[in-house]
C-alpha cells in the first residue's frame, strides 16, 4: 500500500489526489494542454495509464518511493490499476520458438546473420525458429538463406515507417518495434542477427519474461537483442504502448531511450513478473572489446554465456566482423575455435562444386574455357559470385582474348544440371555470378 503521511490526499474515484506531489519518471505522453477533468478522462480510457500529474505528464508507473514534494503539481493515481499490478499471479510459460527480424532493403542477409540462425538452430534443435521478414526471401541467390531455408518459418510482416506521428528512420529502431509486435503475438525468444547462441535457452523457459542487464554499473540499461516471454504478455503490450504514444518525443533519449531505458523502468514497475540476469549471461563483452576477433585467441570459454552478441552496428565500422566462410581458413582466433563448427556444410557445398565442370564459349570460335576454379575461388573469398556477362579473360585466366560469355546450362541453386553427351555437369554462369554469398 501507499505511504503517504506527508501529504495531503483527497479521494476522486477512480482517482486518488495526491496535493503538491510530483512523480519524474515513468512519463509515456505529454498532455499539457489539457484541464485536470479532461486528464482524468483520457486516463480512464487508456488502461495502461497508471497515474498523471496535472501539468499532463501521464505515467505507466507509480512508484511511491519516488513520489517528491512539489509545490504547484498534484498527482493522480488510478488505484484500481495500481492494486492490480501488486495481484497478477507468476504464470510460467516461455514457448520454445525462436525470432529473428530481417529487413530486405537494409543490409544484406550475410555471413553473420547466418550464423547466428545456425547457432540457435544448433543449440535448441526442438525449438521452432522463425525469421520475419518483410519480403518473402529470394532463396535461389543467397546460399546462406538456402542452407537455412528447410529450417526456419517465414513470417512475412510490414516494415514501419511512422509511429506516434514521428518517421522511424533507421532499421534498428524499426527492428526494436517489430520484435515487440512478434513476442507479444507468438511469444518465445527473439534474438538479434548478431547474437551467436552458446547454449540451449531451456534453462529460461520457466520465466514470464527475460532480458539481461547491458552493462556491470547501470541498472538502467537493459539491452533488448535477447527478448524472452509468455505469449501476449501485459509487459509487451504496455511497451508497445509507449512507443506508440511517445516515439520521436524529446523527453524520452533517442538512440536507446525506448530499446534500452524503458524497459528498466518497466522493471521497476514489473520487477515481480520480470528476471533480469547478469551483464555475462548474454553480453560478456560490449563494442569496445572485439578480442573474440583478434588475429590471437584471446583463450575466452565464455562458459558462463548462452550467447555473445557481436554489436554489429559497432563492429561493422571496425571490418573485423567475418564477412564469409574464407575467415575460418584464415584466422585461429576465439571466434573460429566457438563457431568454426557451424559452417561445416557450407564447406560440403563447396566440395560438391568441386565435382561439377563449369564452362564458357567466348570468341568468334566459340573456344570453350573451363571456369570452374574461378567459381569456386569466388565462392570461397568474396561475397558474390562476379563474372559478368561481358569480360576480359585475360583478368581471369592470363590468356589475352576477349569475348562474350554465353549461357550454356541451368542454374546451381536447385541442382538441375544439363548432362551433355561426355556426361559432364555444366552450370549456367549468367545465374552463378548472380549467387549472394
Amino acid at each position: 500500500m501507499l505511504s503517504l503521511v506527508e501529504f495531503q490526499v483527497e479521494r476522486h474515484d477512480p482517482f486518488m489526489k495526491i496535493i503538491g506531489a510530483d512523480i519524474e519518471d515513468y512519463t509515456y505522453k505529454c498532455l499539457s494542454d489539457k484541464t485536470e477533468t479532461e486528464l482524468q478522462s483520457y486516463a480512464l480510457n487508456d488502461k495502461y495509464c497508471i497515474g498523471f500529474t496535472n501539468d499532463g505528464m501521464m505515467k505507466f508507473y507509480i512508484d511511491s518511493d519516488k513520489i517528491i514534494k512539489h509545490e504547484y503539481k498534484n498527482l493522480y493515481i488510478h488505484m484500481d490499476r495500481f492494486n492490480e499490478l501488486l495481484k497478477k499471479k507468476n504464470n510460467r510459460n516461455i514457448p520454445k520458438k525462436i525470432h529473428f527480424v530481417f529487413f530486405s532493403k537494409g543490409k544484406p542477409f550475410n555471413f553473420i546473420y547466418y550464423i547466428a540462425i545456425k547457432s540457435a538452430l544448433y543449440h535448441n534443435p526442438t525449438y521452432q525458429v522463425y525469421l520475419h521478414t518483410d519480403a518473402m526471401p529470394d532463396f535461389n541467390n543467397n546460399i546462406y538463406l538456402q542452407h537455412l531455408k528447410d529450417n526456419i518459418i517465414i513470417n512475412l510482416i510490414e516494415e514501419p515507417k511512422r509511429l506516434n506521428d514521428h518517421n522511424i528512420y533507421h532499421f534498428q529502431h524499426k527492428a526494436d518495434y517489430v520484435r515487440l509486435n512478434v513476442l507479444e503475438k507468438f511469444g518465445g525468444i527473439y534474438l538479434d542477427l548478431d547474437f551467436i547462441s552458446l547454449k540451449s535457452f531451456d534453462h529460461f523457459l520457466n520465466h514470464r519474461f527475460v532480458m539481461g542487464y547491458e552493462r556491470d554499473d547501470r541498472e538502467d540499461f537493459l539491452c533488448n537483442a535477447v527478448i524472452m516471454t509468455e505469449v501476449h504478455s501485459d509487459i509487451i503490450k504496455e511497451w508497445i504502448h509507449i512507443y506508440e504514444n511517445s516515439w520521436g518525443e524529446s523527453y524520452i533519449a533517442d538512440w536507446m531511450g525506448h530499446s534500452v531505458m524503458i524497459p528498466a523502468k518497466l522493471h521497476e514497475k514489473y520487477s515481480y513478473l520480470m528476471t533480469i540476469y547478469p551483464k555475462y549471461t548474454f553480453y560478456p563483452f560490449l563494442w569496445d572489446d572485439l578480442s573474440i576477433f583478434a588475429d590471437k585467441d584471446n583463450g575466452r570459454t565464455y562458459s558462463n554465456s548462452f550467447g555473445v552478441h557481436l554489436w554489429d552496428t559497432e563492429a561493422s565500422k571496425t571490418k573485423l566482423l567475418p564477412e564469409n566462410i574464407q575467415y575460418f581458413s584464415d584466422k585461429n582466433n576465439a571466434f573460429v575455435r566457438l563457431f568454426g563448427n557451424l559452417v561445416n556444410d557450407l564447406y560440403d557445398y563447396i566440395n560438391e562444386l568441386k565435382d561439377i565442370k563449369i564452362q564458357a564459349k567466348y570468341g568468334t570460335n566459340n573456344k570453350k574455357i573451363d571456369v570452374s576454379g574461378i567459381i569456386i575461388n569466388n565462392f570461397r573469398k568474396c561475397n558474390k559470385i562476379s563474372i559478368p556477362s561481358k569480360c576480359n579473360f585475360n583478368d581471369y585466366f592470363g590468356d589475352p582474348c576477349y569475348g562474350e560469355i554465353k549461357t550454356l546450362f541451368l542454374t546451381i541453386n536447385n541442382k538441375h544440371y544439363c548432362i551433355n553427351e561426355s556426361n559432364t555437369k555444366y552450370i549456367e554462369i549468367d545465374i552463378v555470378k548472380n549467387i549472394q554469398l
